[in-house]
């Protein structure tokens, strides 16, 4: 038997049942709780992404020469640069966010879980 397998025990089920109570309650909780973060990563995240093309309009219009050469000056400054470590961390948060993972049995969030298992849901909300 597997450490996982030894650290879990099956919930009991009411027949019909495919969650218990006390599951919905905890994967509710962590909606709630994850909702508000979330929004805040996402908003992050497009505004990041927002501000790297801003960047690179503003790169754009300060080079001269051909519509190519000025691109690549744009996408090669030192702002723009910037722009993409910036964008970068904050996908990088909002996927952490949107997908928490870390279970045994390789569920990524709740809705996930509720689809995949009871077994599953378990992880989730124990993670």
């Amino acid at each position: 038997m597997s450490v996982a397998e030894q650290q879990y025990e099956a919930p009991r089920l009411k027949p019909g049942q495919i969650v218990t109570e006390e599951q919905v309650h905890s994967a509710l909780e962590f909606l709630r709780d994850s909702a508000h973060r979330l929004g805040k990563v996402t908003e992050t995240e497009k505004r990041a992404e927002h501000m790297l093309k801003v960047k690179e309009a503003f790169g754009f219009q300060a080079a001269t020469g051909s519509a190519e050469s000025r691109k690549a000056t744009a996408r090669t400054s030192e702002e723009y640069a910037e722009a993409i470590e910036e964008h970068a961390v904050a996908f990088g948060e909002a996927q952490a966010v949107r997908s928490p993972g870390g279970s045994v049995s390789g569920c990524r969030s709740i809705p996930h879980a509720i689809s995949h298992s009871t077994a599953c849901v378990a992880d989730v909300v124990q993670a």
